[in-house]
């Protein structure tokens, strides 16, 4: 991605369903902040929590609620947190690393 371009990214939280899952939407999010600034990139970060999603009310695509709701029933709210951009669901179930997130700038 050229300098300055603004990458949209959602942060789907299970921490509605766990509260000791909040801290890991907090390390993904300095994860993404700091990858992002390595890699000239800005953000348009969001959070949605995993409730919203199941009930319909978040700002999500139908394709992107489609896939965290595939998720869900896979995995219950194991599955959290979730990272989606560009349409897709780059990671879920665990917080990815400043270098995994670079590499998933570059690749996409």
């Amino acid at each position: 991605m050229e300098t300055n371009d603004k990458l949209q990214i959602t942060i789907v939280s299970g921490a509605c369903c766990n509260p000791h899952q909040a801290r890991y939407d907090k390390d993904l999010e300095a994860n993404l902040i700091e990858a992002a600034a390595q890699a000239g990139i800005t953000l348009d970060l969001q959070t949605v929590s995993l409730t919203a999603v199941l009930n319909n009310s978040d700002p999500l695509s139908d394709g992107e609620r489609a896939q965290v709701q595939r998720l869900f029933q896979r995995s219950g709210a194991g599955f959290s947190p979730a990272v989606l951009f560009n349409q897709r669901v780059q990671f879920a179930g665990g917080v990815p690393s400043v270098d995994q997130l670079q590499e998933a700038f570059t690749n996409d």
